[in-house]
């Protein structure tokens, strides 16, 4: 993530797709994260996500088929390095260690049982990192960056997949269906890069595989032309933000990530009034 003014005069913008998702969430947040003023927070929650990633990276390539047990031995160890590693770093804002650890091992069982057999032996990349033109002016030039976690041309759902963990069971769709920018980015990112084939329309789909208590949700979405066209806008008014050097950007506390456990500006934000949950 990062911005600036080149010999040319124009200003270069390369935005991450997680830095895009957090702007909706928040602009002031999105403005501390640009800054690099906003301190870092482990959660829990994050890190359970990380170490069921961590083995489907680990199993999924494996020419020869995995059992369960190998799957949450991985589970143990990646979460366990990272308990390690973060150390009294680690926030535990919705667990404890050891309903963290089975609610770890739940998500990965759940999606050993009911993904892991349909995607084992098919052709697939897994994180594939981009980083591709947006759009540029005479003003600016704008890149998009992130990091898809599974790409393959076979499967029953949709070419493009992100593994989420989630403790609130499954998504909402309407949602997810009207307003999801991960999906936006990583389909249109896709396609520039040639990683998949749109459809004649120039629209592709793409999957959220999300790992809940009691089971897993495959909400697949369909992502095209005009919502390129509304990413555009949307990013139009944030570089103009960026470029205005503000020292402030509009504050938005309508979600319940804005809270001491979940945004580590709380203190000097809306903390800084007193107000406590």
């Amino acid at each position: 993530m990062k911005s600036y003014q080149g010999k040319d005069g124009r200003w270069h913008h390369r935005l991450r797709q997680s830095w895009l998702k957090t702007a909706d969430l928040c602009p002031e947040q999105a403005r501390l994260d640009h800054d690099l003023a906003l301190p870092d927070r482990e959660t829990d929650a994050a890190n359970i996500g990380t170490a069921v990633h961590a083995v489907i990276e680990a199993v999924l390539p494996e020419p020869k088929a995995v059992d369960l047990e190998t799957c949450i031995l991985g589970f143990d160890a990646a979460w366990d390095a990272l308990v390690d590693k973060l150390g009294d770093g680690l926030q535990w804002a919705k667990y404890g260690p050891k309903t963290a650890r089975a609610f770890g091992r739940t998500c990965t069982a759940h999606w050993y049982n009911q993904v892991y057999p349909e995607l084992h032996g098919k052709p697939c990349t897994l994180e594939a990192g981009f980083l591709v033109p947006f759009y540029e002016d005479e003003e600016r030039v704008v890149e998009l960056s992130g990091t898809i976690d599974y790409v393959g041309g076979t499967g029953l759902y949709a070419p493009l997949k992100d593994w989420k963990t989630s403790s609130r069971g499954e998504y909402v769709v309407w949602e997810k269906k009207r307003w999801d920018i991960q999906s936006t980015v990583y389909a249109f990112a896709a396609i520039q890069t040639g990683m998949i084939e749109p459809e004649p329309d120039g629209s592709t789909n793409f999957e959220f595989v999300v790992m809940h208590e009691d089971g897993v949700q495959r909400l697949v979405l369909a992502r095209g032309p005009e919502h390129f066209a509304w990413l555009k806008s949307k990013v139009e008014a944030l570089v103009l933000l960026i470029e205005a050097g503000l020292h402030t950007w509009p504050k938005q506390d309508n979600h319940a990530l804005c809270s001491p456990k979940w945004c580590s500006a709380w203190d000097f934000c809306k903390g800084a009034s007193g107000i406590t949950y």
